[in-house]
């Protein structure tokens, strides 16, 4: 909106949310970009150059949203596929850079483009820069919130919850009930969606140590197929050769024949007795603590780790 305003257009376009990520700087989006080598203040002139040649949008092209100026359609799909890529999480500006870059026929994935990014690299990007320190990281939630404790008991499970406060509110309320208590169903109603969402978020979430990591002395490279797609993880060690290293693995992986279908790879390397560096092992599968993770073709979990390794600029 502040974009627009400043370039007295009246509606909001693809474009003014691209300027916009431009302006923040300091979002995932922001990051990615400039991971990619592109020069924020460049791509901020081009978007402008490019506006300045003709109103965004046409007549009739624009959708009214509540609180907003009037949108072109590439704007407002770029705002509906970014809410739709957030899911149940705070739509972040990663999210809106994704849904840019998959709109092809506006200004603002036409910019990109131009400047030799494609949704892939984003994607590769996105998964190695992650959100810690940037302005699109979770927000901190209230302490309370991390003293939630789950456990599994045979086929119960046990939520506690540090509340002081409602806990001596119930405690004379419960003395004598053997469990049950009015309003029960409609607890086990808002209870388990919540516990099903946090079963969600740890099948996705990476583990700690991939199958095979531990044997890496130089290098180690892993894909991990959770739900929202391959998950790619690099590791080189402190003073390594990080180019040299990710040409060796690229091409390693592009000589792999083909393997089964599987919901994880690792590559790791070590250092021979002449300083070479060599191949220390490579381990696929279908990890079985890890239900959530897609099974899919060892081909896209190469795809996923060849992009992650393309050299940046």
């Amino acid at each position: 909106l502040r974009e627009a305003l400043a370039l007295k257009h009246r509606e909001i376009a693809a474009e003014h949310v691209l300027l916009g990520i431009v302006r923040e700087g300091e979002g995932l989006a922001a990051l990615i970009l400039t991971k990619h080598g592109i020069e924020l203040e460049d791509l901020r002139r081009q978007v402008i150059s490019r506006l300045g040649a003709g109103a965004p949008g046409r007549k009739g092209r624009f959708r009214r949203v509540p609180g907003f100026s009037a949108m072109t359609a590439g704007a407002a799909t770029a705002s509906e596929r970014a809410a739709a890529l957030a899911g149940d999480e705070p739509v972040a500006s990663h999210h809106y850079l994704r849904a840019l870059v998959e709109d092809t026929n506006s200004a603002a994935a036409r910019t990109l483009a131009a400047l030799g990014v494609t949704p892939e690299a984003i994607e590769a990007k996105l998964a190695e820069v992650g959100t810690a320190g940037t302005t699109d990281a979770p927000p901190n939630q209230p302490e309370r919130a991390g003293r939630a404790k789950l456990a599994v008991e045979g086929e119960s499970i046990v939520v506690e919850l540090a509340e002081p406060d409602l806990a001596r509110r119930l405690r004379p309320l419960l003395s004598g009930r053997a469990g049950e208590v009015p309003g029960s169903e409609t607890l086990w109603r808002a209870v388990l969606p919540a516990l099903a969402n946090v079963a969600n978020q740890l099948e996705s979430m990476p583990s700690p140590d991939p199958p095979g990591w531990s044997e890496a002395g130089v290098a180690a490279l892993s894909v991990t197929s959770i739900p929202d797609g391959p998950g790619v993880r690099f590791w080189a060690r402190p003073g390594a050769d990080t180019g040299a290293v990710k040409a060796f693995l690229a091409d390693w992986l592009r000589q792999r024949p083909a393997g089964d279908d599987c919901n994880y790879l690792t590559v790791t390397l070590g250092e021979a007795d002449d300083g070479r560096v060599v191949l220390s092992g490579f381990s696929s599968g279908i990890a079985p603590d890890r239900p959530g993770w897609r099974t899919r073709p060892v081909s896209q979990l190469v795809a996923a780790a060849l992009a992650a390794l393309e050299p940046e600029g």
